[in-house]
């Protein structure tokens, strides 16, 4: 789908980099509706045009262009095994 897309919104043109967030998979014909997860069924849309689609936001919600930094990631990390801890679970 991103090649096909040449890794643009498929409704508005946008690249990420314009938006700030990664494009989403659309399905035209949602799953719920008999949908197949096929290409011909599929839109590539910025986060914007996803949103509007569906009237507010998208499913899953957007992900951010620049990742975590590893310090993030590990505090992250550290502060799950906390709450694991503390809940008995690990």
């Amino acid at each position: 789908m991103r090649n096909r897309a040449s890794n643009r919104c498929e409704e508005c043109d946008a690249t990420e980099q314009d938006t700030g967030a990664y494009h989403h998979a659309h399905h035209i014909k949602p799953r719920a509706e008999g949908g197949q997860d096929t290409l011909a069924n599929g839109r590539l849309l910025c986060v914007n045009c996803h949103d509007k689609t569906h009237g507010g936001p998208a499913v899953g919600g957007s992900l951010l262009v620049n990742p975590p930094t590893d310090d993030l990631v590990e505090r992250i990390a550290e502060r799950v095994v906390e709450i694991l801890k503390k809940e008995s679970l690990v």
